[in-house]
């Protein structure tokens, strides 16, 4: 579920266009006025000068609202969502680029969850503040989990209940409709989940609602609406949001399996394939399907692709050795999986050593003892000539050898 377990994912946050809701009714002239001018100034990515247009005013709720959108859709660096840092970072860059650079910005403080009590005490309960607030309560869940003031559980409960008000007076667009589904799914609530996303996918194109609804449904075992919504998620995903959309891709490919719809599972990944063919999730689906199949060649050559794109990251061979050892018997295969590729990488010493430490592990788990030990020198002498024998790799092969 993309905005419940992939919360790396959504840190690398973009926006695409599409159609949407305008939550911004029923203003004043001069509240019309001020939210258009920051809405222009956000169009020239002028984060900063829009923050200011509307901190120059008195709030009222609309203005508090798009304050809040502005921070938590354009901040470059927060302090725990109490203050954040906000710049005119100029047309051409986007915002993670200007997060990656480092560069500080001026911060503003606002704690919505306090301006907002402080509004709706004096004018009485408004949507679009329960929105705003729901919205708050959900980023923070994104960016900090466990690490605020209050228990990432009880964040989505707090958004929940905040979405809650906004949706029964229609006062939600699709982003937000889609982070109260992800709120419904993570705490259980499955039958709502279904309700407010199929009510979102109704109103809005919203890829991600699409995603949501297709998790929802597969958890409830409707795995031909599932199919379908995964798939038109992963059509409606930009390229802007590839690992999205190759995260669709792969989620209609399971969902066909699940209904043992194994060719159109395989046209699925086929199709990923045209939009990238450097995502590892791909290539590890393909690979489990062909192993399931007995065809070897093509799970081999799944496997070799995976680890070419990250040979020095042990999390890429701990992936393949799960999936061959998740869907064959033949270990043979693994041996011929570390054999071909010390060859392919003769000469790069980390992914070498990465491939002897993995596969001294492999042969111990057989009880190969006398392979295991062989492997694990050379596991040594690839770490040293890389300069990275030490911590918990050193002790490890140090324990295993006895040294």
């Amino acid at each position: 579920m993309k905005k419940i377990i992939s919360v790396l994912l959504l840190c690398a946050l973009t926006f695409a266009a599409f159609a949407d809701i305008n939550v911004y009714t029923g203003m004043s002239k001069s509240t019309s006025d001020k939210i258009a001018a920051a809405d222009a100034l956000i169009a020239k990515n002028q984060f900063a000068s829009a923050y200011e247009t509307l901190n120059s005013v008195k709030a009222d709720e609309f203005i508090l609202a798009k304050k809040v959108e502005i921070v938590i859709n354009y901040f470059i660096s927060s302090n725990l969502h109490l203050s954040f840092e906000l710049g005119d970072i100029g047309a051409g860059k986007t915002i993670l680029q200007a997060r990656a650079e480092g560069k500080k910005y001026k911060s503003y403080a606002l704690d919505p969850v306090q301006e907002i009590a402080d509004y709706e005490k004096a004018n009485g309960t408004k949507p679009i503040l329960q929105k705003s607030l729901g919205d708050y309560y959900y980023d923070i869940s994104v960016w900090f989990g466990d690490g605020w003031s209050i228990s990432y559980a009880e964040l989505l409960a707090k958004a929940a209940d905040a979405y809650k008000n906004a949706y029964e007076a229609k006062a939600m667009n699709g982003s937000s409709l889609d982070n109260y589904g992800s709120c419904l799914l993570a705490l259980g609530d499955l039958t709502n989940a279904i309700k407010v996303l199929e009510y979102a996918d109704s109103v809005s194109d919203f890829a991600g609602i699409n995603y949501n609804l297709a998790v929802a449904q597969q958890y409830v075992g409707n795995y031909e609406d599932a199919a379908k919504n995964a798939l038109i998620a992963a059509k409606n995903y930009s390229t802007d949001n590839i690992d999205y959309k190759m995260d669709a891709y792969v989620l209609a490919a399971d969902i066909n399996l699940n209904m043992d719809k194994v060719q159109d599972a395989l046209n699925i990944l086929a199709e990923a394939m045209t939009w990238s063919d450097t995502d590892y999730r791909v290539y590890q689906k393909l690979m489990a399907i062909y192993l399931w199949a007995d065809r070897t060649d093509l799970a081999a050559y799944c496997a070799d692709s995976i680890f070419a794109l990250y040979p020095d990251n042990p999390s890429s061979t701990q992936l393949i050795l799960s999936v061959f050892y998740n869907y064959t018997q033949d270990f043979s295969l693994v041996e011929q999986f570390f054999s071909r590729n010390m060859k392919t990488f003769a000469g790069n010493n980390m992914a070498l050593a990465n491939l002897n430490y993995y596969l001294a592990m492999h042969r111990a788990n057989l009880n190969d003892e006398k392979g295991a030990k062989a492997a694990a020198k050379d596991a040594r002498t690839y770490f040293i000539a890389a300069g990275q024998y030490q911590g918990e790799v050193k002790a490890s092969l140090d324990s295993f050898l006895g040294l």
